[in-house]
């Protein structure tokens, strides 16, 4: 009998044990789950005396009072800008809401300054929400700014040969050519073309190329993006380009203003003045010849243009 005792007493002692260290594990995952907090930075690299836009979003799941403080690099100024909270402290950068329902959230944007005297490096932001119990969460998100001494994205420029956007080519290949400035020097320029990106290439001072051969018939869509030696990325405007290539050198020249139908003065013209200074025209590798240059000016007076 005492040892069937002391079994169960044996027995209930574990299941105390066990019970006592379910409820130390569980009860802060919940605490800690009451709210969260997510900090999106608008722009990550600055000079010196530049501003940004932060926003702090505080999900909620009970209903308490809650504050949030951010601690801001030493120096920098942060100026509040739109949120609902019951009162503001600026000297801790501290929001405090007297009551939160569960379900709520709440979002708040200030405007963070770099001193004018800033140095390079990165820098860090820092924060947590809090309820009556202590803090129960850290900002999570962005929390690393850049100060660079450049922070203004490279300048982008498409120059000739670039077809303009919208136009028709007639040949199987393009040629896209940029200027790229930046007063703190080009590390990098990409074509991306139809979605997939490719390095492009110096060919003298800040003219950057990439010729696209081979194309078959169809609208291509392209843009360039280039990053300076801070990393700051520009990106110039997006243009498509449609390939229509012509096989016949007569068709060429029919097309060459327009209207593929009828041959007009101009187009006779153009090709004559080929023909006299053995010109070959883009995408072929030999001048329009006496008996092609006829068969365009029969065509030519059949129209009557």
């Amino acid at each position: 009998m005492d040892k069937t005792i002391k079994k169960l007493s044996l027995a209930l002692a574990r299941l105390l044990i066990i019970f006592s260290v379910m409820t130390i594990v569980t009860v802060p995952a919940v605490t800690a789950q009451s709210a969260s907090a997510t900090r999106d930075i608008q722009t990550q690299t600055l000079a010196p005396g530049e501003s940004t836009t932060v926003t702090v979003t505080i999900t909620n799941s009970i209903s308490q009072a809650l504050s949030l403080d951010e601690d801001i690099p030493a120096g920098w100024t942060l100026t509040r800008g739109t949120d609902d909270a019951a009162t503001f402290k600026p000297e801790t950068n501290e929001w405090v809401w007297f009551s939160v329902a569960a379900g709520v959230t709440k979002t708040v944007t200030y405007t963070l300054t770099v001193p004018s005297d800033a140095t390079e490096g990165y820098y860090q932001i820092s924060g947590n929400i809090s309820n009556a119990t202590g803090v129960i969460d850290m900002v999570k998100g962005d929390e690393i700014i850049a100060v660079a001494l450049d922070a203004t994205p490279p300048t982008i420029e498409f120059i000739a040969p670039t077809p303009v956007n919208g136009s028709t080519v007639t040949v199987n290949y393009v040629n896209v050519t940029v200027n790229v400035t930046d007063e703190s020097g080009v590390s990098s320029v990409v074509l991306n073309w139809n979605g997939v990106n490719e390095t492009m290439y110096m060919t003298a001072g800040n003219v950057w190329s990439v010729n696209k051969t081979n194309l078959p018939d169809g609208e291509y869509t392209y843009m360039v993006y280039a990053n300076d030696t801070y990393n700051n990325q520009g990106a110039s405007e997006k243009r498509t380009v449609t390939v229509q290539a012509l096989a016949d050198i007569l068709d060429y020249y029919r097309c060459l203003y327009g209207d593929c139908e009828h041959v007009s003065t101009g187009e006779l013209l153009t090709a004559a003045n080929d023909w006299s200074n053995g010109i070959v025209p883009p995408g072929f590798t030999e001048p329009i010849t006496t008996m092609q240059l006829m068969q365009l000016a029969m065509e030519w007076a059949g129209a009557g243009v």
